[in-house]
């Protein structure tokens, strides 16, 4: 589940469908090498995407998700909550994340997953877009995943 594969992860993050929703788009290429390579780290690898698991404080860790088109839509949930039971199990007791207002799927996603709004931050995004930040916690998830607890 667990990976250290830049390759893979530089793979999908540059993919066409991807690329344009991580940021700094004027950069071209971004390459995620120093971070799969720092141990602090998650690298979770899905069907068709990677899930990173940044440490933010002790317990608390910024997830960002990489999931091509092929992996997209309701077919991501129970990987995702493979992922979040992983981390889940191993320390965590937060997890964050945010989407840009220009990518409703993956606020789309976050809703589904279990995560909750907890602020927007207007026009923070390089395209203008109003940000929404989410939570979810390692309480709020065993409460809707009682058999992975």
């Amino acid at each position: 589940m667990r990976t250290r594969d830049a390759d893979l992860v530089n793979r999908i993050a540059n993919h066409p469908a991807v690329r344009p929703h991580i940021g700094a788009s004027g950069q071209g290429e971004i390459d995620f090498t120093a971070v799969v390579a720092d141990d602090a780290n998650v690298c979770v690898e899905l069907e068709h995407g990677v899930m990173l698991f940044v440490p933010k404080g002790p317990g608390v860790y910024e997830l960002h998700t990489l999931i091509t088109p092929e992996g997209r839509g309701s077919a991501v949930l129970p990987a995702a909550h493979k992922a979040f039971g992983f981390m889940f199990s191993n320390g965590c007791e937060v997890l964050l994340t945010f989407a840009p207002a220009s990518n409703r799927p993956a606020a789309l996603m976050a809703r589904r997953a279990g995560f909750k709004a907890t602020s927007v931050e207007p026009n923070a995004w390089e395209d203008g877009s109003d940000v929404t930040h989410f939570r979810l916690t390692r309480a709020e998830w065993s409460a809707r995943h009682p058999e992975a607890s």
